[in-house]
């Protein structure tokens, strides 16, 4: 879908699915969650918004972090939204 993304300092990586999950994971575990079949679902929604919104280009990780945001919320997860945006 997507091949890369451009990080806050301008640089170009390889986009990498599974670093979405593991930040919406490590947010709800901080909330005490323990799904990580329930972020993989989160991550598949972002990817979706992602792809209405920015086609298959290369997505910002700015872009991504909204998405996640929008998507958890969207999902009845907003502490776990709290949790992803305060994370450092």
């Amino acid at each position: 879908m997507f091949e890369h993304v451009r990080k806050r300092d301008g640089r170009i990586e390889e986009f990498r699915e599974e670093k979405i999950v593991e930040a919406i994971f490590k947010a709800a575990r901080a909330c005490g969650g323990q799904d990580r079949a329930q972020a993989e679902r989160q991550c598949k929604d972002v990817l979706g918004m992602a792809a209405e919104l920015h086609g298959d280009g290369t997505l910002y990780v700015e872009d991504i972090q909204d998405l996640v945001e929008r998507s958890l919320i969207k999902g009845g997860h907003a502490r776990t939204a709290k949790a992803f945006i305060v994370y450092p």
